[in-house]
């Protein structure tokens, strides 16, 4: 098995790369069409639904959009933008989890330090957690209220208190292992990779080439990732 790994890693490491780049690019171009406030169209992004202030903003963002599709039945709104941005976030996570965890098994391949191979098993949790993730907001889309109580007095509806749910402590604590998962296994992993080529000097040229390639992978990943951040596109009412 480790054989196998080391021999084909680069090109492993090229496909996951491939699948980042891929999903980004569009990830990034629906993105530019999220907005949840019809009159002053308020961009957000996915991180935004990550890590809301609190419930209530996170449901008044579900809510706006909801309402902005019922009222352009047919058109591209918002809401079918992040539908299109969570989906493609599905590709995203077949490229981002198996990068990590090919980094990490070859170092403990290398290496033969256990500690890698238990960040490369904990990628598999992280990736359960994103889809998680995932489902919990497709979910919200048709429920904008599930992280809200709603709680009446007197049955008026003039004295309604909400208050945050339980769900969403549970959310954003899914959220946030799943973050501190992957940011651990791609950080930790990369420095230890550029420790061995830089510090140690344990490369080749042919290894170099290699590094080169990923390098421009890693460039075009950035670029695409920032390319409309200056050109959001609106749209019609």
């Amino acid at each position: 098995m480790s054989d196998f790994v080391i021999k084909y890693w680069w090109l492993f490491i090229w496909i996951t790369l491939a699948l980042i780049l891929t999903a980004n690019w569009f990830m990034v171009e629906a993105g530019r069409s999220l907005y949840y406030d019809r009159w002053t169209r308020r961009a957000f992004s996915i991180i935004d639904l990550q890590f809301p202030s609190s419930a209530r903003y996170y449901s008044y963002i579900m809510t706006s959009l909801i309402k902005e599709n019922n009222k352009s039945p047919g058109k591209y709104t918002p809401l079918k933008a992040l539908k299109r941005c969570l989906w493609w976030d599905f590709i995203f996570m077949f490229g981002i989890y198996p990068f990590i965890a090919l980094v990490a098994i070859h170092l403990a391949c290398r290496m033969d330090y256990k500690l890698f191979l238990v960040l490369a098993i904990a990628q598999c949790a992280a990736w359960l957690f994103d889809l998680l993730e995932n489902g919990i907001i497709f979910y919200t889309m048709k429920h904008p209220k599930l992280f809200l109580v709603t709680k009446y007095h007197d049955n008026t509806i003039r004295d309604e208190e909400q208050k945050e749910r339980t769900v969403y402590f549970f959310y954003k604590y899914v959220v946030l292992i799943k973050w501190i998962i992957a940011l651990s296994g791609l950080i930790f992993s990369l420095l230890t990779v550029l420790y061995i080529y830089l510090y140690q000097g344990k490369y080749t040229n042919h290894s170099l080439a290699n590094v080169l390639i990923t390098l421009i992978l890693f460039l075009l990943i950035y670029f695409t990732t920032n390319l409309f951040h200056t050109t959001r596109e609106e749209l019609d009412d």
